[in-house]
This record gives structure tokens, C-alpha cells and sequence, in this order.
């Protein structure tokens, strides 16, 4: 039974519930960026007059390559841009396409050795009681 309920946990977090970070000041700056990783991501609501920021830092010597995916909730359609900071200095801005209300917006991006990736979630004027999933593949 502990194991059932363990897996019906992991398979919520998955799939939309929503989680401590729909709280405002977490997540909502790049200081307090919420980290993601290829084969993680989170479920969420999103507050009117915040966005979501999310990290992936590449502390490895090799580059890397992810797909970042936004499914937006059923009713309306959220957005999200990637910042990527080089050691260097320079930030390069990358735009998905967007897939309009419920879509999933993707992106694949390369993130090179000591390089961060912010992920920065926002809606287009209209908020959803529905959670949205963002997550790294």
C-alpha cells in the first residue's frame, strides 16, 4: 500500500499538481530561480503579476543539449522565453513557438559548460486555476 501510494505521488507531481512554488517571491527571480534537469520538471500555477523562472546550469565540461516544454493549461495560453548566460558574460534569447491555448510550446536549446539556461514563464493577460507543466527532456 505504501508503494501505491508513493507512485500515485511521483505520477501527481508528473502530471499537473500543484506545488510550493506557485508562492509569491519563490522562483520569481533569477536569484530565486527553481532548478530543473533533462528528465525533471515541475507542475504549477501561475499568480497574475509574477512569472516563473526556472534554471538548468551546465556544470559539466561538455555542452548540452535538452527540449524545454511548456504545456499550457486548457484555457489559456502562457509563454515563455530561455535566457542563456555564458561565463563570458553575453546572454543569448531564445523564443519557442507558440501553440496558442492548451498548446505545448517547445524548444531545443544547447547549453554550453558553466553556462545557465533561465526558463521565464508569463501569461498573455489571462490566468488559469489549471496548473501548467514545464518540464526538461
Amino acid at each position: 500500500m505504501k508503494k501505491f501510494i508513493f507512485l500515485l505521488s511521483i505520477c501527481a507531481m508528473l502530471f499537473g499538481v500543484p506545488s510550493a512554488y506557485a508562492q509569491y517571491g519563490y522562483g520569481d527571480t533569477v536569484s530565486t530561480a527553481v532548478t530543473v534537469s533533462p528528465g525533471f520538471g515541475y507542475g504549477t500555477l501561475l499568480q497574475g503579476g509574477e512569472a516563473d523562472i526556472f534554471v538548468f546550469k551546465n556544470n559539466t565540461a561538455q555542452p548540452v543539449t535538452t527540449t524545454a516544454n511548456l504545456q499550457s493549461p486548457a484555457d489559456v495560453n502562457y509563454n515563455y522565453w530561455v535566457e542563456v548566460h555564458n561565463p563570458s558574460g553575453s546572454v543569448t534569447f531564445l523564443y519557442p513557438w507558440d501553440n496558442g491555448i492548451g498548446g505545448l510550446d517547445s524548444i531545443q536549446i544547447t547549453v554550453g559548460p558553466g553556462s545557465k539556461a533561465y526558463f521565464i514563464v508569463s501569461d498573455t493577460g489571462t490566468l488559469s486555476s489549471t496548473s501548467y507543466s514545464f518540464w526538461l527532456n
